[in-house]
Order: structure tokens, then sequence, then C-alpha cells
């Protein structure tokens, strides 16, 4: 973000104006996005009880070896 435009001095604080500052923006963007994604998840029934909806997984038990004596 460079310049001297009305977004660049509000976030100016937050991430600065110099090389790097877009991307310290797109960070703090995707971080809070990330956040909501969560909270916006955990408040679903399905997803927040996925652990006693799904069974379990049982492995099947490998299938015996073939008997190399015959």
């Amino acid at each position: 973000m460079a310049g001297d435009s009305a977004l660049a001095r509000t976030l100016a604080p937050l991430v600065g104006t110099g090389p790097g500052a877009g991307m310290g923006l797109m960070f703090v963007i995707f971080g809070i996005l990330g956040a909501i994604a969560t909270i916006v998840a955990y408040a679903s029934r399905p997803i927040r009880e996925i652990e006693s909806i799904l069974p379990d997984c049982v492995a099947e038990p490998d299938p015996p070896a073939p008997d190399a004596s015959g």
C-alpha cells in the first residue's frame, strides 16, 4: 500500500505503508476470515458433534499369507 489515500492512512498503523504492506494486509484479512469461518463451523451442530455422529474407523484384518510349503 503506497500513497496518501484514506485507506492507506487508516490501515497504516496496522500494516504500514512500505514494501510488503499489501501482503501484511492480506494476512490480516485472511486471518479474520479464517476466524469467522471457524466460528460459523463451530455454530453448526453436525460439525460440533462429528465425533459422536461418525463411527470410528475399524481396519480390516490383513488377509492370511499364502502357505509357502505347498
